[in-house]
């Protein structure tokens, strides 16, 4: 099975739900992930691992942590290479800045604070490399981030929903959304991309990706499980999380 195929199983509660794991169904996935990146041992046709008892390739490629927080379900989990250490959807849990520190300071701090690379790849480029997740992406995308644009129901400022409170809801959700169905790496990689566009004001790139931080991290805390993400990100605007306007970039 390819990895995009293996992400989308990754998402059965079979594999991360603590309450409904199936330990068959996460050892398929597991297994999947053997085959497709072999240990250095498994590479070299070698039968057991370096302690002559250990199977080739068991230093395990995929890590799960399923557990509950706050009375809620939490699902992480990330794949390295056989042997090596990994944080993936884990590092997005640093709290963000608050909104109003990111005035007064140079594109490139910015760019440093939000780990955001401004020569990455454009996200025309990321959707070619991978049609599968890049169907999905669009598809959260048309539902968050485009669809408020026609909406006026869901207006919160008059006007077109740029630069302001709906603009920033926007980012939110959709980074919520992209966050909840493909993880928080895939979420930053897709929101980070959106961003390098030609001539993107530097106030308003600063906005999009704090408020794309923002809705990272609200989907990974996931303190109300019941709630919509909507919802949740409306609360988030409530209490002063998110940023509203452009930000004032140093020269």
């Amino acid at each position: 099975m390819s990895e995009e195929k293996l992400a989308y199983l990754m998402r059965d509660k079979r594999y991360w739900h603590p309450r409904h794991a199936d330990p068959a169904y996460q050892a398929m996935i597991t297994e999947g992930f053997r085959r497709l990146y072999p240990s250095p041992n498994q590479a070299a046709g070698g039968q057991a691992g370096a302690d002559g008892k250990t199977p080739a390739g068991s230093g395990g490629p995929v890590h799960v942590d399923a557990h509950r927080r706050d009375g809620s379900d939490v699902r992480e989990h990330f794949r390295s290479l056989p042997g090596q250490g990994g944080t993936g959807d884990m590092q997005h849990k640093k709290p963000v800045q608050k909104p109003e520190e990111l005035d007064g300071m140079r594109i490139s701090e910015i760019e440093e604070a939000l780990s955001f690379d401004p020569n990455g790849m454009r996200e025309s480029e990321l959707h070619e490399a991978d049609s599968f997740t890049a169907f999905i992406v669009k598809g959260i995308a048309a539902k968050h981030l485009y669809g408020p644009m026609y909406i006026e129901d869901y207006r919160i400022e008059p006007g077109r929903p740029h630069n302001n409170a709906d603009d920033a809801v926007r980012h939110a959700l959709w980074s919520f959304e992209m966050t909840k169905y493909l993880g928080a790496d895939t979420a930053k990689k897709y929101g980070d991309a959106h961003e390098r566009i030609p001539n993107n004001p530097t106030g308003e790139k600063a906005m999009d990706l704090f408020n794309n931080a923002v809705g990272r991290q609200l989907a990974l805390e996931a303190k109300q499980s019941n709630v919509s993400a909507r919802q949740v990100v409306l609360e988030a605007l409530r209490n002063g999380r998110l940023r509203t306007r452009p930000v004032s970039v140093a020269p």
